[in-house]
C-alpha cells in the first residue's frame, strides 16, 4: 500500500472524544489510509476532535489544528501544510528533517540553516533564494531553542519567515513558517498555536 504522506507511516494517532458518555473519556483510534484523499475522507467521516501526527523515526509529535490543511510533500523527511488563505494567499508550515549523522552537532546544523545570512547572498541551503535579513527572536517554550525571523527573496517574491530549530534523537528539525510581508503578522498566532502542539519524543 503506497502511502503519500510517508511521515504518517509509523504512527498516526487520532483522538476522538465521545460526548456525554458515562466515563467522559477520549477514545484513541489508530488508522491507516491508502492515499491523501482517503485520509481527508476519514477526517471528515469520523469528525475527529483532535489529531496528532506522530513520527517515531524522525522523533517528533505534532497536534494538527482543525484549520491546518495537510499537504503531500513527496518526501518522508518533510511534513507540512497550509494555513487558511488571507487575501487569497496561503502561508505554509513545514517541518523539515535532516539526519543527525550529516552534521557534527546542533551548532553545525544551525550554521547550515541561518549561518552567514547576509543581505544579497544565498543561504547555504539554496542557490535560488536571496537573503534579505534575519533576527534572533524569543526562545520557544518546550523546544528550548530561539526562533529566527528571516526575510528572503525567491521567484520574484519577498517572503517573511519564522524558523525554529529542534533536535531529536535521530534528526535535526527545521520548523519553517513562510508567509508574505502582508500575511506574516496575521498568521503568526496560528504558527505559535502550532508550536504549542509540537513535541520532541
Amino acid at each position: 500500500m503506497k502511502n503519500l504522506l510517508p511521515l504518517f507511516l509509523l504512527a498516526f494517532v487520532i483522538i476522538r472524544t465521545f460526548g456525554q458518555t458515562k466515563t467522559d473519556t477520549a477514545k484513541i483510534i489508530h488508522k491507516t489510509y491508502t492515499d491523501y484523499d482517503d485520509l481527508q475522507r476519514q477526517r471528515k467521516d469520523h469528525k475527529f476532535v483532535s489529531e496528532y501526527m506522530v513520527d517515531t523515526v524522525l522523533g517528533f509529535k505534532a497536534a494538527i489544528p482543525s484549520w491546518f490543511k495537510m499537504r503531500e510533500t513527496g518526501s518522508d523527511m518533510l511534513f507540512g501544510g497550509a494555513l487558511p488563505a488571507v487575501d487569497g494567499i496561503e502561508n505554509v508550515i513545514m517541518i523539515k528533517a535532516f539526519p543527525k549523522k550529516d552534521y557534527a552537532n546542533l551548532a553545525a546544523f544551525k550554521d547550515f540553516i541561518i549561518g552567514e545570512w547576509k543581505f544579497g547572498t544565498h543561504p547555504k541551503w539554496s542557490s535560488e533564494h536571496v537573503c534579505y535579513g534575519i533576527k534572533e527572536m524569543d526562545y520557544v517554550p518546550g523546544i528550548g531553542q530561539p526562533s529566527y525571523r528571516a526575510s528572503n527573496f525567491w521567484q520574484n517574491h519577498i517572503y517573511t519567515c519564522m524558523y525554529v530549530l529542534a533536535e531529536t534523537k535521530t534528526t535535526y528539525l527545521w520548523i519553517d513558517f513562510t508567509a508574505t510581508p502582508t500575511t506574516y503578522d496575521v498568521n503568526l498566532p496560528k504558527f505559535e498555536e502550532f508550536l504549542k502542539g509540537f513535541q520532541v519524543l
